[in-house]
This record gives C-alpha cells, sequence and structure tokens, in this order.
C-alpha cells in the first residue's frame, strides 16, 4: 500500500534472475493473514471520535523530485485526524502524501520502512536523539496512504534533505536520510496535531463507491509474464485484465481509490501535449480528478486494491524516437505500463464515480 521499495516482493517481478517470480509464498501467506487479523482487531475496538480535515502545503523542494517532464508534483500534506471526543486524545490520522519509498535507494538490501515508518515512529513516540526528546509525539496510530507518485515523484540522490531537529544535511542514499525525509513531514504535521481551536465534527457519513472496468494490455512484457509465472493473475478476456476503482467520501473528505501509480498532472492538471510523443492529441484525461472529488479535503490513494503500473497521459506516451522534448533516449514509465490507453480509462471511471457522488 506504501509502495515502499525494500520489502519482499509480493507481484513477482523482481525475482532472483528475470525468468524466476519473486514473491515468497509463505510470505504471501503471512501477509494476507495478518491483514484479516488487524481488520479483526480494528473491527473488535471502534469507539466514537471526531473528526478533523487538515490540508498543508508543503512545497517539494528539499524533499523530492519530478524526474519526467512536466514537472507536477502532489506534494502537499493531507490528513484525517480522529480525536477522543471527551479528553480530545488523538486516537490516530490518516496521512496522504505521493512519493516513492524508496530513499534508500536501490542498492539497499536491508528491510525497511523507508521515510513513512520514520514519520510514523516521529508522530507516535516523538523526535529521540541520544536519549533526548527533541520533540515530542501524540500517540495514536498513523497511517500512511501513498498519493499520486508516477511521474516519478522520488527522493533520488540529487535531493539533499535536511533533519530539521539535528540541522544536518543528507543528499547519499542512507537510512539517515529517509529518517530526515519522515522528520521533515513530521515537522510539518506536528504543530496541527496539537494546535488547539481546531474543532472536529462527529457527524461523517460513510459512502463507497466501486466500479470494475476492463483495460487493454499493450506491453509485452506484461503479456509474457503470466505464461512465465512471473505474474499470478489472469485476463478478463484476450489481452485484457479487470481491475476496479473506487471512492470512499468520509463526511467532508474523499478518497479516490487509484489501482496504480497515477501521473499528478491527472490528478492536479498540467497534463501536455509535449513534442515527440507517439498520439499528436490534445490531453484527454481532462478535467483533473480533484477538480471533480467532492467535499474540502480530496485524498488520492495510488495503488489501492491493485497495482498495474504507471498511468500516464495519453498526450505524453512516449515508446518511439523522436522522444519527448527532444530527448536523446526514451524516458522511463512505459515499460511498467499496461498500456496507453490505461490512464484514460481510469480517469474516465473515476469521474463516474465523482459524478455520483457528489450531493
Amino acid at each position: 500500500a506504501t509502495h515502499n521499495h525494500s520489502t519482499p516482493d509480493l507481484m513477482g517481478l523482481w525475482g532472483p534472475h528475470p525468468l524466476r517470480s519473486g514473491v515468497d509464498r509463505r510470505y504471501r501467506e503471512r501477509v494476507l493473514t495478518a491483514c484479516v487479523a488487524t481488520l479483526t482487531e480494528a473491527a473488535a475496538q471502534l469507539r466514537p471520535a471526531l473528526i478533523h480535515y487538515h490540508e498543508i502545503p508543503t512545497p517539494p523542494a528539499g524533499l523530492l523530485t519530478d524526474t519526467r517532464k512536466p514537472e507536477v508534483f502532489d506534494a502537499d500534506l493531507r490528513l484525517l485526524r480522529f480525536t477522543d471526543p471527551t479528553t480530545g486524545a488523538i486516537l490516530g490520522t490518516i496521512l496522504n502524501w505521493g512519493n516513492h519509498p524508496e530513499t534508500v535507494w536501490s542498492k539497499n538490501t536491508e528491510v525497511t520502512a523507508d521515510f513513512c515508518g520514520y514519520l510514523r515512529d516521529a508522530l507516535e513516540h516523538g523526535i529521540v536523539h541520544a536519549g533526548r526528546t527533541l520533540a515530542p509525539g501524540v500517540g495514536g496510530t498513523h497511517l500512511f496512504v501513498n498519493g499520486a507518485i508516477g511521474g516519478l515523484m522520488t527522493t533520488s540522490p540529487s535531493v539533499t534533505v535536511r533533519d530539521p531537529y539535528l540541522e544536518q544535511d543528507f543528499q547519499s542514499p542512507t537510512h539517515d536520510k529517509a529518517r530526515a525525509l519522515g522528520r521533515q513531514l513530521a515537522s510539518r504535521l506536528l504543530p496541527h496535531l496539537t494546535a488547539d481551536g481546531t474543532t472536529g465534527t462527529n457527524h461523517a457519513p460513510i459512502s463507497i463507491h466501486a466500479r470494475t472496468l476492463e483495460l487493454p494490455v499493450a506491453n509485452p512484457v506484461f503479456l509474457l509474464a503470466p505464461i512465465l509465472g512471473l505474474l499470478d493473475r489472469g485476463h478478463a478476456r484476450w489481452n485484457h485484465l479487470r481491475t476496479e476503482v473506487a471512492l470512499l467520501t468520509l463526511g467532508e473528505a474523499s478518497l479516490a481509490c487509484v489501482p496504480g501509480e497515477i501521473y499528478p498532472e491527472i490528478v492536479n492538471g498540467g497534463i501536455e501535449r509535449p513534442p515527440g510523443a507517439d498520439f499528436d492529441l490534445e490531453p484527454v484525461e481532462v478535467p483533473p480528478l480533484r477538480a471533480s472529488m467532492p467535499g474540502r479535503l480530496k485524498l488520492v490513494a495510488g495503488l489501492a486494491n491493485d497495482e498495474i503500473g504507471y498511468l500516464i497521459p495519453k498526450s505524453e506516451w512516449d515508446r518511439r524516437p523522436p522522444y519527448l522534448y527532444g530527448a536523446s533516449r526514451p524516458v522511463y514509465g512505459e515499460v511498467n505500463s499496461v498500456g496507453p490507453d490505461a490512464a484514460r480509462l481510469i480517469h474516465q471511471a473515476l469521474q463516474g464515480l465523482c459524478q455520483t457522488a457528489q450531493p
């Protein structure tokens, strides 16, 4: 759900060699069992709560970069905060931000939750260094949900991240850099979580709208991988896979559930018709998804229900020369996408759910 790059493979494409699946079936069963146990425990501990809505402007400089033109981010922090109606204590939050959890980069061989884990730990337990508490935590349980990370949103080795509590800069990909990124986000969130005077509400009607759809698979690797046993999923019909989109509303918040890594310009606007693209056409994934979503706090959950790869605007699709914006080589993204029509069909289905959910 976080799209963490430093955990065991649950898809199959990253095995010990290209013709062997990377999925350990015992680990997969362990994950499924843990999900069921966690949901069962959560349902047994339901309790009244007030809900608060927060949207925090977060400029991307010093946090992440967009590695593919056009530069469009899903960089602002959005969160739902839940508090005890009697004591005001924080019960937990749902945090939404768009960035690949790959701060430790590709040579890392250790299991880590990357910046998502450091962020959660900082919010729950505070910023602790060398036995000293540099900032208190707020308790509760905090759930990180990744946003629009296509494009590609990442804290690459080119990005220098400053730990705001140690006042140290980190550029090389290390766990310290991932911790600094988590603390950067925590430093923006903690003032909102501890501020007085924010009134919550216990009126938060819930609705869920979902739609199943079929997508054409134009990626030859994705067609071959199931035959080789690398991907364990079937096709709904010839060269088509079945997937799902959903829209959750919770009071004044809405959450679009996207089954892949959607490009931020589809969510926030800014799709271009660049020179060198394979399809010379105006943007088709319009209007921006967030403009159509109901409510005043609009979250986007990438990799929800499914993972079908990158969702690339069709007018920015590029596999053949000449390449985008006069580049000398093809851009990254299409190799891990089911095809040029996936984004259009996903956008169309979500727009339909947004219209259905409008009051």
